[in-house]
């Protein structure tokens, strides 16, 4: 009769205590997996960071760009509007007497100075608050008498005749 019980499958039964000591091991080995899950969730929020400040330094240095752009318009118009006013300024130099008229000039925002005098009479008729406005068209300073003014404006646009 004893050769007819059943025999186990797959050989005798681990005994208990190597059981425990396997479940101890998965258990040990179950916490460094959940620690190294926490470590690379904290990894994955670091490069989230990273991610987020890469792109607010790409944001800024496009608005960078955009502004290098902008200054150097502004340095090609003003550079436009001195050279214009290069030209204004040497045809003013040949403006053999004080009847002759005067070439205009351009304005720090580029375009032509309203009311630029034509001739030496206009400026003659200027007061101060006409002259001061010219002078600051021109990026100029308004310091003086009103006569020390004229002087000054006509000496920068070439006006040497009306000088006499």
């Amino acid at each position: 009769m004893a050769d007819n019980q059943p025999q186990p499958a797959h050989g005798p039964l681990p005994n208990l205590e190597i059981m425990m000591e396997r479940q101890a091991d998965h258990e040990q080995r179950l916490v460094e997996v959940q620690q190294n899950v926490g470590e690379l969730q904290q990894n994955v929020e670091e490069l989230q960071q990273n991610v987020e400040g890469l792109q607010q330094r790409e944001l800024e240095l496009q608005q960078g760009h955009a502004g290098i752009l902008e200054q150097l318009q502004r340095l090609r118009d003003d550079g436009s509007r001195q050279d214009k006013n290069s030209v204004a300024r040497a045809i003013n130099s040949t403006v053999p007497h004080r009847a002759g008229v005067l070439e205009p000039f351009y304005g720090l925002n580029g375009q032509l100075i309203p009311g630029f005098p034509g001739g030496a009479a206009d400026i003659a008729g200027l007061n101060g608050d006409a002259i001061d406005a010219l002078l600051v068209e021109l990026g100029l300073g308004v310091t003086g008498t009103v006569p020390v003014r004229k002087a000054y404006f006509q000496k920068y646009i070439g006006f040497a005749a009306g000088l006499n």
